[in-house]
């Protein structure tokens, strides 16, 4: 029997055959996807750069790249000309709408915002295109006050000259421009430098940790707060393991021992997607200088509590949802994100 949820003006069918059908396209065509395409492609772009750079190295003694040393030294800031936030012209700044991701998201608040009183921007790299966009937001959601309201910045975290007019002038920065690993720090350092608190849509946790290691204690100096993974992919998994664990303990006054989620998926990746698993690929992880970044508290020592991943990947039936399921791919990256905020939060001793 088929089960009909309506939400958000959607029909969704759980269970039957529907359930069925799907999980078998899913295990044919998503899987195979990921195993044959993305990946390879990774293994393949790697290979290519070693296959180039080994001429150059041949009769060389190998030395270690140098690393940037000014890479996560912060920007000199004029406190005497700085913006107070209370007196900042934007409340959100988006960065990337040119993207796939950020596309959406200036949809969506061209759709929700356009006419309220949150005062935001758009900004990306190519003044041209943007203009585009936002006479396209005024189109979609009918309201040619867009075209006055929502003003264009031009930046590239590629020129750390031009992000003084991202980060400078707004309370919130919101960046959907990945890889991170690539565009992501010069944006945060900015950010952290100017006390403007961000938010992004990365999945990078090596990148991430290394966020937390070089910038939390400037970040806490300066006011910024720094939220990352707030993709779709980890924002469910994390709001609702807190929201979980709140209702356990108010109700039974239980601590929370496990959770299991389940993601019912649809869509391809975005070339920003596939590009960022690539670069991933070649990104040997690193420990913090203090234990993992991700445990780290605002004191600089480590949280007690934990987050542990089940390794079970085994695909199965779920007698809850009424589905079948196989192992999530962006579970480990979830489980991360959650682990991050317990260590912070402290709702669970040992999940």
């Amino acid at each position: 029997m088929e089960n009909v949820l309506v939400r958000d003006n959607k029909k969704q069918v759980t269970g039957g055959i529907s359930s069925v059908v799907n999980f078998i396209l899913s295990c044919l065509i998503k899987l195979p996807l990921l195993l044959f395409v993305i990946l390879p492609l990774g293994l393949v772009a790697e290979l290519f750069r070693t296959i180039i750079s080994l001429p150059f190295s041949l009769g060389k003694k190998k030395t270690t790249k140098a690393k940037d040393p000014n890479k996560y030294t912060l920007p000199e800031v004029d406190v005497e000309k700085q913006i107070p936030l209370e007196s900042r012209k934007y409340d959100l700044v988006l960065y990337g709408c040119t993207g796939f991701t950020g596309r959406l998201a200036a949809s969506y608040l061209a759709k929700n915002y356009g006419n309220g009183d949150l005062k935001w921007a758009i900004a990306g790299r190519r003044a041209g295109r943007l203009e585009e966009i936002r006479k396209e937001l005024a189109q979609e959601s009918q309201n040619d006050s867009l075209i006055d309201s929502v003003d264009i910045i031009v930046a590239d975290s590629g020129k750390e000259d031009t992000l003084h007019d991202l980060v400078s002038n707004t309370r919130v920065v919101v960046s959907t421009v990945g890889p991170f690993l690539y565009y992501g720090t010069p944006v945060v350092k900015y950010c952290v430098a100017y006390g403007t608190s961000y938010a992004d849509t990365t999945g990078e946790v090596h990148w991430v940790r290394d966020t937390i290691e070089h910038f939390q204690e400037a970040a806490i100096r300066t006011g910024a707060r720094i939220v990352s993974l707030c993709g779709s992919d980890s924002i469910p998994w994390d709001l609702l393991a807190k929201l979980l664990a709140d209702k356990l303990k108010a109700e039974s006054n239980t601590d929370v021992k496990s959770f299991e989620f389940y993601n019912d998926l649809g869509g391809a990746a975005s070339g920003g997607t596939i590009a960022t698993v690539i670069s991933a690929l070649s990104v040997k992880a690193e420990k913090g200088s203090k234990g993992d970044p991700m445990n780290m508290l605002p004191s600089g020592e480590l949280s007690s509590n934990r987050v542990y991943m089940s390794k079970s990947s085994k695909i199965g039936y779920s007698k809850t949802s009424k589905k079948w399921h196989s192992s999530a791919f962006m579970a480990r990256v979830n489980h991360r994100c959650v682990q991050r905020s317990n260590a912070l939060l402290g709702y669970g001793k040992k999940i």
